[in-house]
């Protein structure tokens, strides 16, 4: 988390161009900013060497301009079609750099590919952005869109049983003592949550949840059919043999 989330953030819930004054950017972050976001085009260059551009480039935004008098001029960087699997893949591979494990079929990492990717080929929408998920960044785990809509997934893995690294917990190799499943019914709290209070602050936006094929999900899930339908909530499931089965609101998951 940096201080410059909260920009981050407001522009998720943007639409493809967005202008905002210098004293907006720092209305929305809560603080000033130093005098050469005022004076000096650079400030506000698409480059991550300036920690600020990663709340712009992380949404999915580039600056299109800057003038002191009209402000900083916002525009989705919209990947084309053709590109669209190579940035799955390079977030995939960034992930993979960066696990701690050997990074089993269930790991979030590999549940966010498979379903961008199904996403992309079957369904026609298009990626605007997606999180690392090694890293544990904040904000939408795929961003996507198509003909107009917006939609938010909210990716979780499985729970290994031991621990990928040394942390407070224990260490590398050792038996977790929290189980797995109650683990899981944890994360898959989280991830409503998120999409709840995302839907409450567009209720135009679509969302989505995507898991892992294991029981505690499949059982949770239909306990929360009426939830789901209310929400309008699609899921997303993935098999060990890396297969993608989308579930309607109204379905029973199987």
């Amino acid at each position: 988390m940096t201080k410059y989330d909260k920009l981050k953030e407001h522009l998720f819930r943007c639409s493809e161009k967005v202008t905002l004054s210098t004293k907006e950017v720092e209305k929305i972050l809560g603080f000033a900013l130093p005098s050469s976001a005022y004076k000096h085009r650079a400030f506000w260059s698409n480059s991550r060497s300036h920690p600020i551009a990663h709340a712009w480039l992380d949404a999915g935004y580039k600056v299109i301009n800057y003038d002191s008098r009209r402000g900083i001029h916002f525009s989705k960087d919209k990947l084309t079609r053709v590109n669209q699997e190579n940035y799955i893949s390079r977030k995939y591979e960034t992930g993979i750099s960066e696990c701690a494990t050997n990074c089993e079929w269930f790991w979030e990492g590999n549940i966010q590919k498979k379903i961008a990717n199904y996403l992309v080929k079957n369904e026609g929408w298009e990626i605007e952005s997606m999180s690392n998920c090694s890293l544990k960044n904040r904000g939408p785990d795929i961003l996507a869109t198509r003909s107009g809509k917006v939609m938010r997934v909210e990716v979780k893995g499985y729970p290994s049983p031991i621990y990928s690294k040394d942390s407070l917990g224990g260490k590398k190799g050792e038996v977790k003592r929290t189980n797995p499943t109650t683990q899981a019914r944890h994360w898959i709290s989280e991830a409503l949550f998120g999409l709840e209070l995302a839907k409450c602050e567009n209720e135009n936006l679509n969302i989505a949840l995507g898991l892992p094929h294991y029981l505690v999900y499949i059982n949770l899930l239909n306990r929360l059919t009426w939830l789901r339908e209310k929400l309008n909530l699609v899921c997303y499931m993935v098999n060990e043999g890396n297969e993608v089965k989308l579930f309607l609101p109204k379905e029973k998951i199987a």
